[in-house]
């Protein structure tokens, strides 16, 4: 290995500086070729890929948020349970109210005898 290594350099070194320079170049852009196409193409695919799939996730997170403001907007899935109860507490009141008003004209327990005595005499 070690003779050919030392017969490419005598074959490099028996041409002129011009064609050494030339081997050069040429040989430096194979090497900056395939590291571009071993290293730097794959990640740079992978970088785009998951750009793309940011950019989808953020459409998703975007869709998710205006379904959710729109939910808090028609008041949610248990709008008509919400109402519902509202109503019962309505109509809860206003038994509420109506027994308190009935209750107010009633004799209270420690005046009863008294207005039985007057009603009897």
């Amino acid at each position: 290995m070690k003779a050919q290594w030392n017969k490419l350099a005598a074959q490099i070194d028996a041409r002129a500086t011009r064609e050494r320079v030339l081997i050069f170049v040429a040989a430096a852009a194979v090497l900056a070729a395939l590291i571009y196409t071993l290293l730097i193409d794959p990640l740079l695919a992978t970088q785009r890929n998951m750009s793309l799939a940011m950019a989808q996730k953020e459409e998703q997170i975007k869709s998710l948020n205006a379904q959710m403001a729109e939910q808090v907007k028609s008041g949610g899935p248990n709008s008509p349970l919400r109402q519902q109860l509202l109503r019962a507490r309505k109509l809860i009141a206003e038994s509420d109210a109506y027994l308190h008003g009935v209750q107010s004209r009633l004799v209270e327990p420690d005046e009863m005898p008294g207005l039985l005595k007057a009603i009897l005499e």
